[in-house]
């Protein structure tokens, strides 16, 4: 995306919103900045940043940066829904990452500085929660939440099974 210096605001505005656009068709999309508001805006949509991409091609005051974002694993509405809620969007976690990641919860639940830098608090923790405390009874409260899901959708034959979380 770039622009000459004329109407700039209006701009990036309109340049922005088409980009936006197009992530409704989900995808995989990739992305390069140099300067830091652009960089901070693809973050804010769930961008991840890739280390390796990194080069100096524009000088040195600033790096370019690549990017990516695979909706293909987490799809629109997930992102969408996560982007209008102050979250940001989930990272596009496979199965035995989650059940490896929700042992490592259970099996801490009463510490709070491992809570706190779960790698479920992306996904499960809106991103305006700051404080470690905060996070870690934000994932609390969202792993219960879940759980009591879960037992109000299983079987009678599966239903005690939840009762030593609720």
């Amino acid at each position: 995306m770039g622009f000459i210096d004329v109407l700039p605001e209006a701009t990036t505005q309109s340049l922005v919103l088409d980009h936006v656009g197009l992530f409704a068709l989900g995808g995989l999309y990739l992305a390069a900045a140099v300067t830091p508001k652009p960089k901070d805006l693809l973050e804010a949509l769930g961008f991840e940043n890739i280390p390796l991409a990194r080069n100096w091609t524009y000088g040195s005051t600033h790096p370019m940066d690549g990017f990516v974002l695979d909706m293909t694993r987490i799809g629109v509405e997930c992102w969408f829904d996560a982007i209008m809620s102050g979250r940001r969007p989930p990272v596009a976690l496979n199965r035995a990452d989650i059940e490896r990641d929700l042992q490592v919860v259970l099996q801490n639940w009463d510490d709070s500085a491992r809570l706190a830098d779960s790698p479920l608090t992306r996904t499960l923790v809106p991103a305006n929660v700051e404080s470690r405390e905060q996070r870690a009874e934000a994932l609390r409260e969202a792993v219960l939440e879940a759980l009591s899901k879960a037992q109000a959708g299983a079987p009678p034959s599966q239903k005690e099974s939840y009762c030593l979380f609720l």
